[in-house]
């Protein structure tokens, strides 16, 4: 967070999460963010997001890192 209160992410890629971000599912991430998809679509494509994302490896120090997987941002 900044010094005025704006929050931002930083994302550290591994290799498969880079590629899993970029090849894999960067066109559900675009269809997510088209207003006019639908509910029904868009749940499919979180899923398989959240299934793309269960299969990358977190490295072991990952979870020395402040606020690693904190929720309700």
């Amino acid at each position: 967070m900044t010094a005025e209160g704006q929050r931002f992410e930083v994302q550290f890629h591994t290799p498969d999460s880079f590629h899993a971000k970029h090849q894999v599912t960067h066109l559900a991430y675009e269809r997510i963010r088209d207003p006019t998809t639908s509910r029904a679509e868009l749940r499919e494509l979180h899923a398989f997001q959240r299934e793309v994302s269960s299969l990358i490896e977190i490295p072991d120090e990952a979870v020395r890192i402040p606020d690693f997987m904190k929720e309700g941002f």
